[in-house]
């Protein structure tokens, strides 16, 4: 019997979650970069996954089920690790290269992401793809590289500040990808909201000692409210993507 994640099936489910999830993906980059102009990335990031972590960690308390720790072997723990650096390291470099992009050549960079997840799915999972998929992944690739071709001239200097931004997006979609393969395989042995809270709480005490958290009581009423609408915005989309 394979120990490689199956698909469930349910299609509509799916693809009602997955809009879901690129619809908070979506208007999240301009909430983050408005951010960014009062708070460091790494303090954004710790916010995020702190109101993630109590939110998430009430959900699993009122099931009142354990999380599942004990019944993790070796390759399950690796997976665990690998979904929790790799969703914190996207946060990160995300942030960081929003920082010298604008949100636009964000959205567009990080969707890399995606069609690293594709890939990695058809050759780890053995996903099977019909003809109709083919051409719309076709047409994704197509549209990233007329959009590279477009942007050349930035690339082109090593010293632009678009260069580090594009950079630090690409090794976010990398991370990303990462975390998403592993999580789908973890989902045989943990429950999705269970794993969010291990990445939820494991990132808030990686990123603590880089944080300023008392940077909060700096930022104006705008800022602050942009804060909170990501912090929900990572409980409500990942809870769906998961």
């Amino acid at each position: 019997m394979s120990t490689l994640h199956a698909s469930s099936g349910r299609w509509k489910l799916g693809l009602a979650l997955s809009l879901t999830t690129a619809l908070m993906w979506g208007v999240l980059p301009i909430a983050l970069k408005l951010t960014l102009t009062q708070m460091d990335a790494i303090t954004v990031s710790w916010y995020r996954f702190l109101v993630a972590a109590v939110l998430v960690g009430l959900l699993v308390w009122r099931k009142g089920k354990p999380l599942g720790l004990a019944r993790l072997d070796r390759t399950g723990w690796v997976l665990l690790a690998i979904v929790i650096l790799g969703l914190s390291g996207n946060y990160l470099f995300y942030l960081l290269g929003l920082d010298y992009i604008t949100p636009g050549t964000a959205q567009v960079v990080i969707q890399l992401a995606p069609i690293m997840l594709l890939v990695g799915a058809l050759v780890v999972f053995r996903e099977s793809f019909a003809p109709l998929q083919w051409a719309g992944l076709l047409i994704f690739v197509v549209g990233l590289i007329l959009f590279f071709r477009y942007d050349l001239e930035h690339l082109a200097n090593p010293g632009s500040s678009q260069v580090y931004g594009i950079a630090f997006m690409i090794l976010a979609a990398i991370v990303w990808a990462a975390y998403a393969l592993a999580q789908k395989q973890l989902l045989r042995s943990m429950g999705s909201q269970r794993i969010l809270l291990c990445i939820y709480v494991s990132a808030v005490v990686l990123f603590l000692p880089w944080t300023s958290p008392l940077s909060i009581f700096s930022i104006d009423a705008t800022v602050f409210a942009l804060l909170v609408f990501a912090s929900l915005n990572t409980v409500v989309a990942y809870g769906a993507f998961a």
